[in-house]
């Protein structure tokens, strides 16, 4: 028997570089897939690095004025999924960011509203930072201080697992948050990104601590099956899929325990994760996730 999904939509009141603003002044969508919900379906790809995370989202038979909420540029939207009822029930964020387009489709006899909405968007573009720091400063407190002058953007807790320190001389940055992030990315060997608006530095050769299992067992694990490239295939990663996860983020650990491919077994860091999910029952609800072999 299909377990029922539900998923919720937040909508404003404000930009996503703003904030959350007063959420009781927010437009909510709420979709179980039962026929009286407007059917909601996204995809969401979670990157490593500094480029934001890109989701585009359909809503179906959304009335005229909550389409013309949605189309206010960078206006932040969040989406939550999960079951009703079951293990793992409740709701998790998918998702959040800044709107870049927003537009209705006619597909008779529904009007689909296509949405889509960069994580992190507002405060990347906005975010200038300027400030001396002496020397021996740790590379993760000037990181953190970048990253804070992006408006909109929390810093992780423990988010920030990067090593290293600033020279004799020390060091003054001045410019876009966004451009400083990557150079210092590029000096000391860590990638950037923004997870639904929380900021997280990972260092390349340290995955984050968390790790989660997918296994056969209780089936949260699909599939499992190697990256190949080359006119040799070489095998350059894995690429994972299983039950739809938005616990994940780029970064944290996978462990996987097929019976299938039991020779892929193993501990792997997730450095792409792609959900997928919709509230109709034909809709897929899954993630997909691409280690990749450096």
């Amino acid at each position: 028997m299909s377990r029922i999904r539900q998923a919720e939509i937040i909508i404003g009141p404000l930009a996503e570089y703003e904030g959350r603003g007063n959420t009781s002044e927010a437009l909510r969508i709420y979709s179980s897939g039962r026929k009286k919900d407007l059917r909601v379906q996204f995809s969401v790809k979670r990157t490593f690095g500094g480029a934001p995370n890109r989701t585009d989202l359909i809503i179906t038979n959304l009335s005229e004025d909550s389409r013309n909420r949605l189309r206010n540029s960078l206006t932040r939207v969040e989406i939550s999924a999960g079951y009703l009822e079951g293990e793992g029930a409740g709701l998790r964020k998918v998702a959040s960011g800044a709107v870049t387009s927003a537009f209705p489709v006619d597909n008779p006899p529904d009007i689909e509203t296509l949405v889509a909405f960069l994580d992190g968007f507002g405060g990347m573009s906005r975010g200038v930072f300027r400030k001396s720091f002496g020397p021996g400063v740790a590379v993760a407190d000037v990181v953190r201080a970048v990253a804070s002058s992006m408006p909109g953007v929390t810093i992780g807790s423990g988010a920030l697992n990067i090593s290293g320190k600033l020279g004799a001389s020390g060091r003054t940055f001045a410019g876009r948050a966004a451009e400083i992030l990557d150079n210092l990315s590029a000096q000391w060997g860590f990638s950037w990104s923004v997870q639904s608006g929380v900021f997280q530095a990972v260092d390349d050769r340290v995955p984050l601590a968390t790790i989660h299992t997918l296994s056969y067992r209780d089936g949260s694990l699909r599939s499992v099956k190697p990256l190949l490239s080359g006119p040799m295939e070489i095998q350059t990663g894995v690429e994972i899929v299983g039950a739809l996860n938005p616990r994940v983020n780029p970064g944290e650990q996978i462990r996987v325990e097929s019976k299938i491919n039991a020779s892929l077994n193993g501990i792997y860091t997730a450095h792409e994760h792609d959900l997928v999910g919709g509230t109709a029952a034909a809709d897929p609800w899954e993630s997909t996730y691409r280690s990749i072999s450096f």
